[in-house]
């Protein structure tokens, strides 16, 4: 599983000892927020990008979560980066208009506490 921070891990972490969680993956897809349209891939954005000559607002989400019937997607980000960047809080709404559930996840909701316990 292919995870950018300890932080993701301790989201990942937590997300497989949920019983109500069947699976998760992590980088599932990726958006163009402004049309919906989602890509296997970052590369497979881009390459749709020159092919037809149009700029994306690219976004990758850090986990789909498969929890019974419904998926979810998962961002996990540090208080400091969603201060810096607080367009991230808009996204659920975003993608919540082409019929995807997003929830961030910060560090104060959850600490990097299981990282540094599952290493001991």
């Amino acid at each position: 599983m292919q995870l950018e921070s300890r932080l993701e891990a301790s989201g990942a972490i937590a997300m497989g000892l949920d019983p109500r969680v069947r699976s998760l993956r992590s980088q599932p897809m990726t958006f163009d927020l402004a049309t919906g349209r989602n890509y296997h891939s970052v590369d497979a954005l881009q390459q749709a990008e020159r092919l037809y000559g149009f700029r994306a607002v690219k976004y990758t989400p850090d986990f789909e979560v498969h929890l019974g019937n419904s998926k979810v997607l998962v961002e996990v980000k540090h208080r400091e980066l969603i201060t810096l960047n607080p367009k991230i809080l808009s996204y659920p709404e975003i993608l919540a208009r082409y019929g995807y559930r997003l929830i961030i996840i910060d560090d104060l909701l959850l600490g990097e506490n299981y990282v540094q316990n599952y290493g001991s």
